[in-house]
């Protein structure tokens, strides 16, 4: 909308993953469609590993999610910092929350539950998705800007009727009252209106080979199922149930101490029994 009433110079936009990253693709579409000064930054897993420890720093949470998906959102901040002038940053974050987007949403047992849980998430944002977002980028000198926590666009999109908001069908998209009003408009490509969700986490990475599982690839080899076993056991306050988890709780200790109580529990879809909050472990997903 802003490319659509915006004479000024080119806008700039940035995407960032790995080799092989399904966003980098569909980014790539958009800026053309867009015509924007687009800036496609491709890192390395190496690159992506060694900034952990650092995000975590910067964003002062463990939750395994936020980790995975700050480490995407610090490293195309710093690329945006290192390379260009550019200072206010918009970003897509809130649309999940707010627009009932996360595909575990469609297991909601009622219109009331999925009401009520779409509240929740955007009561907790602050804990998860905006502390990433905010962290992650003000860490590099940058202001971020999220359009879909307009207090009035809240507001109205929670006073829809929960009815409404409903996946009706097994072939209808998660936040499909939101994808229609775009649709037809001439702002994006119709095939990128109703392209399924990927998350931040997932969609920087190539199908095949998801950042989580390089990551979890990486900790089995740092960390012993013996040490995780024995010290695991000893946390009390969200007790990892991922190897993964225990690790950013290491590296977290060694900066905050055993001051774990800074969120209220791990980030994870309900009415299933996953316990690895990536959308690609959801048999919905793979579907």
């Amino acid at each position: 909308m802003v490319v659509k009433y915006y004479n000024g110079p080119k806008l700039n936009t940035f995407s960032i993953g790995l080799p092989g990253s399904v966003d980098l693709e569909y980014a790539q579409r958009v800026a053309d469609f867009l015509g924007t000064a687009h800036h496609q930054v491709e890192v390395s897993e190496q690159e992506f590993l060694c900034a952990i420890k650092t995000v975590i720093y910067n964003i002062e949470s463990y939750d395994t999610t936020t980790v995975r998906a700050s480490v995407g959102n610090y490293l195309v901040s710093k690329f945006i910092t290192e390379n260009s002038d550019c200072k206010v940053i918009f970003n897509g974050d809130g649309a999940d929350e707010v627009c009932c987007g996360y595909v575990y949403l469609r297991k909601a047992p009622s219109s009331s539950a999925l009401q009520k849980e779409s509240e929740r998430l955007v009561k907790e944002i602050h804990y998860f998705d905006v502390l990433r977002s905010d962290r992650s980028i003000s860490s590099n000198g940058l202001e971020a800007r999220t359009p879909f926590l307009d207090k009035a666009f809240v507001k109205y999109y929670l006073s829809i009727p929960p009815e409404l908001k409903m996946f009706e069908g097994e072939k209808q998209l998660e936040k499909h009252l939101l994808r229609k009003a775009f649709d037809g408009q001439n702002l994006l490509p119709d095939d990128i209106i109703w392209r399924r969700k990927c998350a931040f986490s997932d969609g920087v990475s190539s199908v095949k080979k998801s950042w989580h599982t390089i990551i979890q690839n990486y900790v089995d080899r740092i960390i012993s199922d013996e040490e995780f076993e024995r010290e695991s056991t000893k946390i009390s306050h969200c007790p990892p149930a991922l190897k993964e988890s225990y690790y950013y709780r290491k590296i977290y200790q060694q900066f905050f101490g055993e001051h774990d109580n800074l969120i209220p529990h791990f980030w994870l879809p309900k009415w299933t029994d996953v316990i690895d909050p990536s959308a690609r472990e959801l048999k919905d997903y793979q579907e």
